[in-house]
């Protein structure tokens, strides 16, 4: 049997989901678009009938997961009508009666999210804690950890500290959770600004430290690239260029072609690519280096808005390995496919002095991509 094109897999799906679609329960179509009805009144300002319609809708529902659906609305009427108190208490109550784990996950939520929005963020603390702990594989636990981020961050005296103990203390249950990589790298990066504040060695040894065990410990999981990418930068800025160029080749090695839809690429691997070259070209005095990882990023990336300052880039490299012939073929291609490129003024005075700042590729600006 063939095998299938993309095309054609791709309509069989599109036909079976027209079938099951096609099969649905009537009972249960009413009652979905009745639910959808209610939600758009509490939406568009009508939240007391929106309110009493999702009330009648909880009794009529066809399945407990329903049920949950029209209880969940009910407390976001509550909120839309101002009495945030009753809100919470039926968050509160769907927490510990939802059927479904992932309800009772976004139910704890909305109950913190609920705190936080009143301006109790100490409450939400304690709140949002729990769902990290207890939800790691769900998304709301994913969101529970960056609020509690983003509340330490902006937390008064003692927040962030307060909450780098509480992660040092959850770190242990949740290191081979999907939030593991997430609290390790936050730490990591707290460290590192702390580094960029105050120049403490400490701080310096303890990013180096932390960032390190978030590479060996959760290898490609969410946060591995970023925190390399930082590392890579404090290794930049304390001249420790052998580090530097070595942690962007550990991100550069995982790079893998995509063999069906699209691209694996993130703007770590071309920036990398770019960094690699100009620590060549200008750092290291490697031209010959450069002009090779220049070519590389030009197989890698054949329709890049980079590719004339590459191309110009490659060409000065050449010329100051004085290989001329080369740096000629990498400017002619700027005109072939660049004809309104700003390289082509540069040219006359790149082979003038190659050796000058006009052939200095473009820095790369710290930070996250």
């Amino acid at each position: 049997m063939p095998e299938l094109t993309l095309r054609a897999a791709v309509c069989a799906i599109a036909a079976a989901l027209t079938l099951g679609a096609c099969g649905s329960n009537p009972a249960v179509t009413r009652w979905s678009s009745a639910w959808k009805a209610a939600g758009q009144q509490v939406d568009s300002g009508d939240a007391a009938a929106g309110l009493e319609a999702l009330k009648r809708l909880e009794l009529q529902a066809p399945t407990a997961a329903d049920e949950s659906l029209a209880r969940m609305d009910q407390a976001r009427a509550y909120e839309k009508l101002g009495r945030p108190a009753d809100a919470f208490r039926m968050y509160a109550a769907e927490a510990q009666r939802a059927v479904r784990r992932a309800d009772r996950a976004r139910a704890r939520h909305e109950q913190a999210r609920l705190a936080e929005s009143v301006g109790d963020g100490s409450g939400a603390v304690p709140l949002y804690r729990r769902i990290a702990t207890t939800y790691p594989d769900l998304m709301p636990g994913l969101r529970a950890a960056q609020r509690l981020q983003s509340l330490a961050m902006r937390g008064g005296e003692g927040s962030l500290s307060d909450h780098l103990r509480w992660s040092h203390r959850a770190y242990s249950a949740l290191e081979s959770s999907t939030l593991g990589d997430n609290l390790l790298a936050f730490a990591g990066h707290t460290a590192y600004r702390a580094w960029l504040a105050s120049g403490s060695a400490a701080m310096a040894e303890a990013a180096e430290a932390l960032y390190e065990r978030l590479a060996a410990s959760h290898f490609l999981d969410g946060r591995w690239e970023e925190g390399l990418w930082e590392l890579s930068w404090l290794y930049r800025r304390q001249a420790r260029l052998k580090d530097e160029r070595r942690t962007i080749k550990r991100i550069l090695a995982t790079r893998e072609k995509s063999y069906l839809i699209g691209s694996y690429d993130t703007p770590f691997y071309w920036l990398g690519e770019l960094r690699l070259a100009r620590m060549d070209m200008v750092e290291l005095g490697a031209p010959v280096d450069a002009a090779e990882q220049y070519a590389r990023f030009l197989e890698h990336y054949p329709r890049s808005r980079w590719r004339d300052d590459v191309r110009f880039w490659q060409g000065c490299a050449w010329l100051r390995a004085g290989r001329h012939r080369d740096a000629e073929r990498s400017f002619a291609q700027i005109a072939e496919e660049y004809s309104e490129s700003k390289y082509l003024r540069r040219l006359d005075a790149a082979r003038a002095e190659p050796s000058s700042s006009v052939c200095d590729p473009k820095p790369i600006v710290e930070g996250m991509p």
